[in-house]
Order: structure tokens, then C-alpha cells, then sequence
């Protein structure tokens, strides 16, 4: 699931368990997938599936998180959904 993924991450980036679940319930809001978070990664939409990758890079709260075209192959709306949800969180730099 949406959540299992962002747990495994956030042991991978050694936060503390008494944490974890802090970490992840804020990474699933961040990037606005809520409603999904019991949902099986596999059977998430590309807009869906871009949000959760972008929410595993913000687990942990980190002071850096390079993007790659986080956005390739998302239609328009889903494009600029995925552009506002992070300009919310994070200051870009693009280089």
C-alpha cells in the first residue's frame, strides 16, 4: 500500500519507530493522496503513482530532494497538479 511504501522508506532513512508514522502521515498529505493511502501502489493512476514517488523523497524531512522531470509522461492536469503540490512544500531550484 501507499502506506507500507512510505514505512519502508522511513525505516530505510533510519527514522526512529516511535516517529514513523508521523513522518508518513505527513509525507500522504503532502502530496494530497489521503484517500489512497490503503490503496495497493500497483493500482494507482501515473498521476498517483509520480505523487507517491515524490512523497517517498520527502520522508524524513529532508534538507535536499533532487527531482528528475518529476513530471514526464503526466498529462497536463495531473502535470500542473504535481507543480503546485510541490511548489507548496519545497523551494525549487531548477538547473
Amino acid at each position: 500500500t501507499v502506506e507500507e511504501h512510505l514505512e519502508f522508506y522511513a525505516q530505510v532513512k533510519g527514522i526512529p519507530k516511535h516517529l514513523q508514522k508521523s513522518h508518513v502521515e505527513r509525507a500522504i498529505r503532502n502530496v494530497a493522496l489521503e484517500r489512497f493511502a490503503k490503496f495497493q501502489s500497483k493500482n494507482l493512476s501515473g498521476g498517483m503513482q509520480r505523487r507517491l514517488s515524490v512523497a517517498i523523497s520527502l520522508v524524513g524531512d529532508p534538507d535536499i530532494v533532487f527531482l528528475d522531470e518529476p513530471t514526464t509522461g503526466l498529462d497536463p492536469e495531473n502535470r500542473r497538479g504535481l507543480w503546485d503540490i510541490l511548489a507548496s512544500i519545497i523551494t525549487i531550484f531548477i538547473v
